[in-house]
């Protein structure tokens, strides 16, 4: 009978009976928050700037928000200088923000700042601006949230590109090495401490040069790679793409290649798994000319759970068997990267794809 009556009611009715308990439980910190949002000004006169130096402070995280989705536009207005001192020093402010939504919205305008910026005509300052983005940047890929982090490793690799070289190395990289030392980290006694050097070394790759990358870091990790803890290697596994973005076609072929399959296959579900889902960035950042067929077998096998052709050297039975109880994940990663993929390997290799639709 309960239920009955309940079914007749409309679902926003019930939607605020079921919160109305809530209200009992508001602490004094909540409202002490909500009279702070309800007292702060929104002057419609105020300029860009002014409503940006107001909104960064805000109680009111939606303002916040907006504050920082505006900060390209807003630095194309100003000249360097002010850029440096009203812009990028309040934003410190916004690395310490409990909205993890802020702080991303922060990393992914990182690269847009930096652009209109550095596309000003008359560029002064620009070490100091190098200086001040770079303590904006740094401490939101080092950020507790896994999003924000990836966002802003996106935009520092971007933004690097616009930044005169010999900044780069002084203000950027050393600092990165030396935080990180992954080589160090690598050899450590504690497992926890190898796996976290694997899941970071192929960020580094990336920031480093490509000559770092083959010569110093690669060695460091496929030894990693081959590491007796499976979570060590499962992070191998979660920097195999930013890996092999780093390096030359000729160590893709010789060392990546390899190492997917052997990871592919490895006695660890997990690590396995990591690897599948890596699969479609890693074939991203190849040619179409270094896609081999067996990989593009291994990419069909997510989506169709048929791991037999794709396993000849290898536990059939077990194979299959994890392919197939995976599918459901499987073919969501498949399908999300499928676009990639299609790009990268071109109509020359869509016979190989044909099982995926």
């Amino acid at each position: 009978m309960e239920t009955e009556v309940l079914m007749n009611f409309p679902v926003q009715t019930i939607s605020a009976m079921l919160t109305i308990p809530r209200q009992g439980f508001v602490t004094v910190e909540d409202k002490a928050a909500k009279a702070a949002e309800e007292d702060e000004v929104d002057d419609e006169e105020w300029t860009d700037l002014e409503r940006f130096q107001n909104f960064v402070i805000s109680q009111h995280p939606l303002r916040r928000l907006v504050c920082v989705r505006g900060l390209p536009d807003l630095v194309s207005s100003l000249d360097i200088a002010d850029v440096i001192q009203l812009i990028l020093q309040p934003l410190q402010t916004i690395l310490k923000d409990g909205e993890s939504s802020v702080r991303d919205a922060l990393a992914a305008n990182l690269a847009p700042i930096v652009r209109n910026v550095m596309e000003k005509e008359k560029l002064t300052d620009v070490e100091e601006f190098v200086e001040g983005i770079w303590s904006v940047s740094f401490p939101l890929i080092m950020d507790q949230d896994q999003q924000v982090r990836a966002v802003a490793e996106d935009g520092v690799i971007e933004y690097m590109a616009l930044i005169p070289e010999d900044l780069v190395k002084s203000v950027m990289l050393e600092s990165i090495l030396r935080l990180v030392e992954v080589i160090n980290l690598a050899e450590d006694s504690m497992f926890r401490v190898r796996k976290a050097a694997a899941l970071y070394i192929g960020k580094v790759s990336r920031w480093g040069s490509r000559d770092y990358a083959v010569n110093v870091l690669l060695p460091v990790y496929l030894k990693l790679a081959d590491d007796e803890i499976w979570g060590v290697r499962k992070a191998c596994a979660d920097s195999l793409a930013d890996m092999a973005a780093s390096i030359t076609s000729e160590m893709r072929g010789k060392h990546i290649l390899p190492l997917f399959d052997k990871l592919a296959t490895d006695v660890s579900r997990w690590v396995r798994n990591a690897a599948f889902q890596h699969l479609g960035p890693l074939i991203a950042t190849l040619s179409s000319e270094e896609v081999t067929p067996k990989l593009l077998q291994y990419y069909s096998s997510m989506a169709t759970g048929k791991g037999q052709s794709v396993t000849a050297d290898h536990d059939l039975p077990t194979f299959w068997y994890w392919v197939s109880t995976s599918s459901y994940s499987l073919t969501v990663v498949s399908a999300y990267n499928f676009p990639a993929v299609v790009m990268t390997v071109g109509k020359e290799n869509w016979v190989h794809l044909q099982e995926v639709i």
